[in-house]
């Protein structure tokens, strides 16, 4: 491989050997030439790391790091440790990427000097096919931080921009380790620009990692990665108006852990943490579920929960018969 490049893409991979080629063929037919891409093979038990190893064999511009399993915060710092790019972005090896992705997003670059390039997503799978908060073309000013989705897959960064303020991933996390990647990237970016197309196809897995993790163990996880972000807001903020914002998305995170709530004693053991959290566009059940315990009709909750859970089990084997 070329010791300089214009772009790194880091691709964590983890037994996905039925949806990896469609990823790496995407990532080959890019328009856009001047790249790296780092496949972090996190210890596979199929084939994907055999599969990393053929597209290496095929195009001298893809290169394979195997390590035992860590996880997929370790397999990314694995990526960054090695890139030779100016620029980093990611792809996570179950999506797939348009043809044109980093040319649009280099063209933004040249033509607005930004050193954080955000493109929009669809959501496709599990009978979905959808644009995730989709924001129009233009710089990424306060009002557009309103609908930032907080997925590292979703922007290029200048390479830069990550290491003089030291933003890497935090490591043995099982979901959600790129909110705080992005959010402080953000809080650091000088000139954040989005180039408003949907470049990005997002597969949705049932058997997700974070569809799988739905209790108390993900509330711990999700309040660590939050007081990390407020941290680092705090030092390294370029505005108060801009962290406000930031506040604010951190409040929807938050808000989303009383989705999760699995029992009414996890439910409670959140509460605890944040007793003034609005519960902001929660759906029938949680608003239900959260009307039931503000007010202390203990028996109700329970009865709810127990509910969900049966509702969440036979959804889970009709998708799995």
């Amino acid at each position: 491989m070329r010791e300089n490049v214009r772009l790194s893409i880091i691709v964590p991979v983890y037994n996905v050997e039925e949806f990896l080629p469609r990823c790496l063929d995407s990532i080959v037919a890019q328009t856009f030439v001047d790249f790296e891409c780092i496949l972090v093979d996190d210890g596979s038990p199929d084939e994907s790391g055999k599969i990393c190893d053929d597209f290496a064999l095929r195009d001298s511009r893809f290169c394979v790091i195997h390590q035992e399993n860590a996880g997929v915060g370790s397999a990314r710092n694995a990526g960054l440790a090695v890139a030779r790019g100016g620029w980093i972005t990611f792809v996570d090896p179950d999506d797939w990427i348009e043809p044109d992705l980093y040319k649009n997003a280099f063209s933004a670059v040249a033509e607005k000097d930004a050193d954080f390039v955000y493109w929009n997503c669809i959501s496709f799978g599990d009978g979905q096919n959808e644009e995730i908060l989709p924001i129009n073309a233009g710089d990424i000013v306060v009002e557009k931080l309103y609908y930032l989705h907080g997925v590292v897959w979703r922007a290029i960064y200048k390479k830069t921009l990550l290491s003089e303020n030291g933003i890497s991933f935090a490591e043995n996390i099982p979901f959600s380790e790129d909110m705080p990647f992005v959010y402080k990237s953000l809080a650091v970016a000088k000139k954040p620009y989005c180039i408003g197309i949907c470049g990005y196809h997002y597969f949705i897995r049932n058997n997700s990692a974070t569809r799988i993790i739905q209790s108390k163990e993900r509330i711990h996880f999700v309040l660590k990665m939050i007081a990390d972000v407020e941290e680092f807001i705090e030092k390294h903020d370029r505005t108060a108006q801009f962290s406000s914002v930031l506040e604010w998305r951190i409040s929807i995170s938050k808000t989303q852990l009383l989705y999760v709530a699995g029992s009414q004693k996890d439910f409670l053991f959140f509460r605890n943490f944040y007793p003034n959290v609005v519960p902001i566009g929660m759906g029938c059940g949680n608003s239900i579920l959260y009307f039931l315990i503000s007010h202390k009709i203990d028996w109700s909750a329970k009865l709810l929960c127990l509910l969900r859970r049966i509702f969440r089990y036979i959804k889970y084997r009709k998708l799995h018969i």
